[in-house]
């Protein structure tokens, strides 16, 4: 990892930690309103964080999802206090956790949402029209359809899509599958 990017990771690692150490909320209970009004803050056991591997790894996800569990204490089941402050051994301990998918949900459930950048912005490739260099898939794209279990498919054919079209616009041309 290059230095000035470790560098950026701590920043950002340091300023997520401190936000969330302010973030606890404490219980409360009232009778000012005609009856007993309150609510009660209790901590969870543990707590599942999914962070995105593979070939590019999104930093920033580890870092907005991690860091918030350690400052709630929920890393103790699977790795000792003095592992908690290596972002490495952290990194490699979340993606080992095994993921169990149970069932599908209904299909009523599994619908996205319309929304995001407009197909029109983008060429061909998935870049943005208005910022050379900037690539679009899944999600961030304007889903304007009942794509129910569909959607895994078209966020990994259109990343691909993208990855593909980021590497042509480096003068890479991209591997065959």
């Amino acid at each position: 990892v290059e230095p000035e990017l470790l560098d950026a990771l701590r920043l950002a690692a340091g300023r997520i930690r401190e936000f969330h150490q302010h973030q606890p909320l404490p219980s409360w209970e009232t009778n000012a309103l005609g009856g007993r009004l309150g609510q009660k803050v209790s901590p969870l056991k543990r707590v599942g964080v999914y962070v995105p591997g593979g070939t590019a790894p999104l930093p920033s996800s580890l870092l907005m999802s991690v860091i918030p569990a350690q400052v709630a204490g929920l890393l103790r089941e699977a790795l000792p206090a003095d592992a908690l402050t290596d972002a490495a051994r952290v990194a490699a301990t979340l993606k080992a956790l095994p993921r169990v998918l149970s069932a599908p949900r209904p299909i009523d459930e599994a619908i996205s949402t319309a929304g995001g950048v407009a197909i029109d912005a983008l060429d061909a490739a998935l870049m943005l029209r208005a910022r050379p260099g900037v690539f679009c898939a899944g999600e961030m794209l304007d889903w304007d359809a009942p794509t129910g279990g569909y959607l895994l498919t078209a966020c990994l054919a259109g990343g691909r899509a993208a990855a593909d079209g980021a590497l042509r616009w480096l003068g890479v041309t991209p591997p065959c599958v």
